[in-house]
């Protein structure tokens, strides 16, 4: 090479370095060049915080990052967003990059959580007639035997099992400490056990099973039959009327919260601690019914189930739903789901209004939510369905059990679910 072509040569890297170096402190800055356009565009950042966070994340159908993470210098756009790993059904959702902003694949405060694409099932028990999962136990009836193992748990032992009494088909309530269970076969019979004792007290000759009743985690029953509320005691079989013109009740801890009628005053709402002998009256005017349930959450939300329509009971009460067919509260995590017309809603915390999680033609019920995983769960024709809560773009569905489920249970962090299905109870590992 002569002295002259090595001189070009190093004035062309010169002139190309002094044309690329603006260029790429542009990129670093996140600022890319539109040569269609002829102008510089600020790039956008897509985030995945994912569980297994070794889940590979694609975009557009290429392979970006091969785990959780930022993905940077993107070109403002909509790019259909996957999250893959074997074993794992995948998750999908068309999300918009937006020019010098952090758009997150996860939801708020979540992870994108995957699910098995087999789940780990089972089988904990045969000939079971109905069962109770919650945050510390699992109880469940057979033909002859009640049983209350851990809420985590999976082997039943001989100590477990308590032979009934008379034989009872529906666990009916269960108090708050998930110590004290109420037992029927919703005609006469009537037992409450006790796991601390391993007792069953027959109150059958005591109370209606037309009764609205909630189990205290002092043992104790409040049953309201038609307008009077009583007072029950399992272990000395006695009973007592505590209130009377009662329209709706509920106790949260100590604290009974009611709904009496008044000839001149209407429906009031009021609150009463333990014993129940001071009155605060809190709301008045509450909505006309004929049949209501009340719900009270930990933060102190009140809400009306009253003839088929959910009410928020404040200082200015209003209807939030209208024609409700099935309805479920979670009073550990504080939120009802309801059944309207085919649509799926819930409200749960310090929620304004209801959140709509899907709509079916086909019947659906045994409705749950789990912000955890930030999933509703639902059982249609015996299968298991989850849906997501994000609606930013079409959910992400999946049947993570297929058979002739008759009800379902799924844990706080969305980790199993517990199925009951021709007798069998059985455990699935969903993540």
């Amino acid at each position: 090479m002569t002295k002259k072509s090595r001189y070009l040569l190093l004035l062309a890297g010169f002139i190309a370095f002094l044309i690329a170096a603006p260029l790429m402190v542009l990129y670093v800055q996140g600022i890319s060049v539109d040569f269609t356009n002829r102008s510089f565009i600020q790039t956008g950042i897509l985030t995945a915080k994912t569980e297994p966070k070794d889940a590979e994340i694609y975009l557009n159908g290429e392979l970006a990052r091969k785990s959780n993470g930022s993905i940077r210098f993107l070109m403002p756009s909509e790019y259909k967003v996957e999250i893959k790993k074997e074993g794992y059904l995948t998750w999908a959702k068309r999300l918009k990059i937006q020019s010098a902003e952090v758009t997150a694949a996860n939801p708020p405060f979540n992870n994108i959580y995957l699910f098995y694409q087999d789940p780990k099932v089972k089988t904990i028990e045969s000939r079971v007639v109905d069962f109770y999962h919650g945050q510390n136990a699992l109880g469940f009836l057979t033909q002859n035997d009640f049983v209350v193992i851990p809420a985590d748990g999976d082997t039943v032992r001989t100590d477990n099992r308590h032979v009934l009494p008379k034989m009872v088909n529906k666990i009916l309530a269960v108090d708050a400490d998930e110590n004290n269970f109420l037992l029927g076969d919703g005609v006469r019979t009537m037992l409450v056990f006790n796991a601390d004792s391993e007792e069953f007290y027959d109150i059958s000759s005591i109370v209606n099973n037309e009764a609205k009743m909630q189990l205290a985690s002092s043992g104790k029953l409040y049953a309201q039959f038609k307008d009077v509320l009583y007072e029950i005691n399992p272990q000395s079989k006695t009973i007592k009327p505590i209130l009377s013109s009662v329209k709706a009740f509920f106790l949260l801890e100590n604290d009974l919260y009611y709904i009496k009628e008044d000839a001149q005053s209407g429906l009031t709402l009021f609150v009463t601690p333990s014993p129940f002998s001071q009155n605060q009256t809190l709301i008045n005017d509450i909505p006309q019914f004929s049949q209501g349930q009340l719900f009270v959450t930990f933060e102190k939300q009140i809400f009306l189930l009253g003839d088929g329509s959910l009410y928020r009971i404040s200082m200015d009460s209003k209807k939030i739903q209208s024609n409700v067919s099935d309805f479920s509260f979670d009073a550990a995590n504080s939120t009802l789901a309801v059944l309207s017309a085919g649509e799926f809603d819930y409200i749960s915390g310090m929620d304004k209004n209801l959140n709509v999680v899907t709509r079916s033609a086909e019947t659906i019920k045994n409705l749950s939510i789990s912000h955890h995983a930030y999933y509703g769960f639902y059982l249609k024709n015996g299968s298991v369905t989850a849906v997501e809560l994000d609606t930013r773009d079409t959910q992400n569905t999946y049947t993570l059990y297929s058979g002739q489920a008759e009800k379902f249970s799924v844990d706080d962090e969305a980790k199993n679910i517990w199925v009951l299905d021709g007798g069998e109870l059985k455990l699935i590992a969903i993540r």
